[in-house]
Order: C-alpha cells, then structure tokens, then sequence
C-alpha cells in the first residue's frame, strides 16, 4: 500500500462463546470485496474460542495475495486481554482539527465489527469509530439482541445481523453521516449498563 492511508476494520467475537457465523462471513471473500470497494486497507480478526480450525480452513480458499484477498492485509488471532489497542487501530490519525500532530503513519477512519458483548461495545464505542453490532443467535438467550437493538435505537452503532454485515459495511459512509462514530465520543455509559440482564458480563 506503500505511504498510502491505512483504513482497517476490527472485528471481535469476544471470548466466552465461539461465534462461527459471523467469523465465516467476514472471511469470505464477498467480505474482503466489500472492504477493498469500500477503501479499506487491512481487517483484523478476533475469532475467539474453539475457532482456530474452521479460521485455518477459510484462509485456506483465499490465501495471502491470493485475488481472492482483494489486496486486503488480513491479521487473525484467537484471544488477547486487552482489545482496546486493537480497536484503537481503526480510530483516525492524526484526528480532526489536528492535522499538523505528527505520526508515523496517517490512518483514516475504520470500522470496528463487535458481537453483542457490554464489554466489547463499550470499548467500540469509546474509540469513536463507526460500530457495526452484531448478536449471536446461537446463544441461549436474547440478550445480544436487545443490547444491539438499543445500541442501534441510540444511535450510538448500527446493528447486522448474521448475513447483513456486507449491506452494513456498504452503507457505512451513511453511518458516518448520521454521526454515529462522533455520538459516540460522548456515550453516556450509564444509558448502555442498566439495560443489561444481571446475567451478562461486562469483561468481554
């Protein structure tokens, strides 16, 4: 990509519960078409648990450089304790009204994909940047939902469910119209935590 802006997307399934649909669907190449058109640069995955086999076998159908990696540079990785560094990667540098900051390379505005965790929207949305929700329907309960449903209501991040993560990513540039990402700098955390079951986790 040579001096050429980064633009990456994160994405994250957390790390209590394996989510293989949606780590399918953003390693297919439909997905990586997706970016390229939408000038991206490079995708982050967090696949999570019990996932390691299914990543090696999708990686296996579009391998490094191959055409059907559209010139995305892809990273995967299975769990790491802190993601906020991760998510910070999609964050634009230098921000606005600071173009003369300097810095080693110029990242333009990402997107971060995260399952429906308080955790993982929470420090989404703490980094400003566009967020696409996504819930697993593969857990017991519905709670995913009702968080990315809300999360969507406030405008503070978009929800997808399992199969519409292109459409989103393809309408991001309206996202960032409606102004979720700048909304979001100032999330009241105290309107996200209350709506959650006293079942759900904070952590991931």
């Amino acid at each position: 990509m040579g001096s050429d802006p980064i633009k990456l997307c994160f994405v994250t399934v957390g790390a209590t519960a394996s989510f293989e649909r949606l780590v399918e669907e953003v390693l297919d190449e439909a997905f990586f078409k997706t970016l390229a058109n939408n000038k991206f640069t490079h995708l982050i995955v967090q696949y999570g648990k019990d996932t390691k086999v299914l990543v090696n076998e999708l990686l296996d159908k579009n391998p490094n450089n191959s055409p059907g990696r559209h010139g995305i540079i892809l990273n995967t990785f299975d769990f790491a304790p802190d993601l906020s560094r991760y998510m910070g990667m999609a964050m634009e540098r230098p921000p606005q009204g600071m173009e003369d900051r300097p810095v080693v390379q110029k990242q333009k505005l990402g997107l971060i994909i995260t399952h429906a965790g308080t955790g993982s929207i929470l420090e989404a949305l703490r980094c400003g940047v566009p967020t696409i929700v996504v819930p697993n329907p593969d857990l017991a309960d519905n709670h995913q939902e009702e968080l990315a449903l809300m999360i969507q209501k406030l405008k503070y991040g978009v929800m997808a469910r399992v199969g519409d993560v292109i459409p989103a990513v393809e309408n991001l540039n309206k996202l960032i119209a409606e102004k979720l990402d700048s909304r979001a700098r100032d999330m009241d955390e105290a309107q996200v935590r209350p709506a959650m079951s006293d079942q759900l986790s904070f952590v991931d």
